[in-house]
């Protein structure tokens, strides 16, 4: 489950490191987008899977997945330092002047700041059930 957690962190970090250099570059939103997406969702994909065929050996799905516990920790400590980071950076950006040629960053900055949120929300979900504390 880890490993399939870190496939999807480093896939976002890689991610984030395309978008700066296509976004520094004046590449086309649209292409951004295209490229973006056609690398990362193999690997998301593999990350995903990978995280579920480490779940299914380890059996016991409801209840018992102590790797819960710090895979969430690690996702939501990653979606929220990642919306943070880029949406301060958007606000920056909006706060310094917009002009239409900072439209694809300001896109970017605004997907990259969504998909931290989503991390960070799927994160704080990993694990539901509090019966432990009980």
């Amino acid at each position: 489950m880890l490993a399939g957690a870190a496939i999807i962190v480093a896939m976002i970090a890689a991610m984030t490191v395309l978008i700066v250099a296509e976004v520094t570059a004046k590449t086309d939103v649209i292409h951004i987008v295209v490229k973006v997406a056609s690398i990362s969702a193999p690997q998301l994909l593999l990350g995903v899977l990978v995280m579920v065929g480490g779940r299914a050996a380890y059996g016991n799905w409801t209840r018992a997945a102590p790797v819960a516990n710090v895979t969430g920790e690690i996702t939501r400590t990653v979606g929220i330092l990642s919306a943070v980071g880029l949406g301060g950076m958007l606000v920056f950006l909006l706060m310094s002047g917009f002009k239409a040629e900072d439209m694809p960053a300001a896109i970017a900055l605004g997907i990259g700041a969504g998909v931290g949120l989503l991390l960070t929300q799927v994160g704080m979900s990993v694990r539901n059930d509090r019966s432990y504390l009980d």
